[in-house]
């Protein structure tokens, strides 16, 4: 960013309040009074739990200049400009907005139910060799992430790849109309988010609201195998398919896995990831799609996939002593899990184990998504233990389908913690999936110190 005090009234529609400095060059705007420095302007949001408001005095002793209110009736810092506005969040769309349509930057966005964080830093890593790329940071995914993710694009930026979450009906509506994508992706239709939107159709509906802003001169990626993808038909922009059954405009053949990773044949290339599971060639599949109508070369995007590094507790290895981790513990639904325990596969050279927690957000599916992972993963792995209330279902059918699997079930972490390291062996492979608010990414270090 880099607006004069007037222009952001203009952008956001404010009027002055309070205004104690001459001319301020605005380069940033935040939401946390905790990151707030000099020349941002921090914009207060009211939430469900927090209202920013409370907040001012916060970024004002961080250093803040400008502020944004709702409010009038309140005391603000002296040292700070303050700018009326109806809305801090419309706002904060306001002058992403703006800074999307002076940047020129090619955007591409990106959604699904799983695999998407993935499939961005794939995305992100290919174009890098030959782009300069900038992605969405951690979870600003959602529509307060989003407007935060193209105001930190930077001019020698000139690809976005742009991240967009949803648990509900018209949240990628919110903020697509910001990101205006050349490019939108939809990695699957799985079953995450049932709890909210109900089906899988309802799913789809939400995901497909990525393409509102498309048009002829656009292209969407989309996966060929996933049933409910297929069903989108007659749209006002070019579609490109890629998948691995299904008839496509990029399929995958030749596909082999072992502990290097995965190898397979696509566009008459041969190509290697290091990171096993079929989900994975799918996500290659994506980076190859685009990278090709961006004229690079499989030199480049093969580079691209050598330089990948997942995003923090998704698919980290981690050597703890004599046991391998395998960290996937940021979230998890039925697909993503199930696509783990296939990682976990091929990755191991003796012990599979497997340590699942909760899926939430599932609703009334959750019992039989918990226990269709728990019986695949009886097929897979040599060790299963379940944490947490749902997990159970998922051990019990594992035990129905294979009852000499030795299974075992914790309540909750604290008791896990205490009783996991003499279940594991040398040599094992374990791996950690759960959804993000199970934490299981703490037993790492119950596991180091055990080893």
């Amino acid at each position: 960013m880099n607006l004069l005090l007037e222009e952001l009234i203009k952008v956001v529609d404010g009027k002055v309040l309070q205004q104690n400095q001459g001319e301020i060059a605005i380069t940033g705007a935040v939401i946390d009074s905790r990151i707030a420095k000099k020349n941002d302007v921090f914009i207060p949001i009211t939430g469900d739990h927090n209202d920013g408001h409370c907040f001012i005095k916060s970024a004002a002793d961080q250093g803040c200049t400008v502020s944004l209110t709702e409010k009038e009736a309140l005391i603000f810092p002296e040292t700070m400009s303050i700018i009326k506005v109806a809305s801090t969040f419309k706002a904060l769309q306001a002058i992403a907005a703006y800074q999307r349509e002076i940047s020129q930057v090619m955007t591409i966005a990106i959604t699904g139910s799983s695999g998407k964080t993935t499939t961005k830093d794939l995305i992100a890593s290919v174009l890098g060799i030959k782009y300069a790329v900038y992605k969405t940071q951690g979870n600003y995914n959602n529509v307060y992430g989003v407007p935060l993710t193209l105001l930190s694009i930077k001019p020698e930026h000139e690809i976005a790849v742009v991240e967009m979450g949803m648990d509900h009906l018209h949240e990628i509506h919110t903020s697509i109309g910001l990101v205006n994508p050349h490019i939108a992706v939809i990695t699957n239709i799985g079953t995450a988010h049932m709890e909210k939107l109900g089906s899988q159709e309802n799913i789809l509906k939400a995901k497909s609201e990525i393409f509102e802003t498309m048009d002829a001169e656009d292209y969407v990626v989309l996966n060929a195998d996933d049933p409910y993808l297929n069903t989108i038909q007659n749209t006002g922009f070019t579609t490109i398919q890629v998948g691995i059954k299904n008839p496509c405009s990029l399929r995958a053949n030749h596909i082999a896995f072992d502990a290097t990773g995965v190898n397979f044949e696509a566009d008459r290339q041969q190509w290697h990831f290091k990171y096993p599971g079929i989900h994975n060639v799918y996500n290659c599949l994506v980076a190859i799609a685009i990278a090709k109508k961006l004229k690079m070369t499989p030199k480049e995007i093969q580079l691209g996939f050598d330089a990948f590094v997942p995003s923090g507790n998704r698919m980290t290895i981690v050597h703890c002593g004599n046991v391998e981790v395998l960290n996937d513990a940021y979230n998890a639904n039925p697909e993503s899990m199930k696509a783990a325990i296939d990682s976990l596969k091929h990755m191991a050279k003796q012990r599979k184990v497997a340590i699942l927690g909760d899926m939430l957000e599932l609703g009334n599916y959750s019992k039989k998504g918990h226990q269709q992972v728990g019986q695949y993963a009886a097929t897979v792995v040599d060790l299963l233990i379940g944490i947490g209330d749902e997990s159970y279902e998922m051990i019990e059918k594992a035990k129905e389908k294979k009852p000499d699997l030795p299974c075992f079930w914790f309540e909750n972490m604290t008791i896990a913690a205490e009783q996991i390291n003499p279940l594991l062996k040398t040599g094992d492979t374990i791996l950690l999936k759960a959804s993000n608010g199970m934490h299981l990414e703490k037993l790492i270090q119950i596991i180091q110190k055990g080893n």
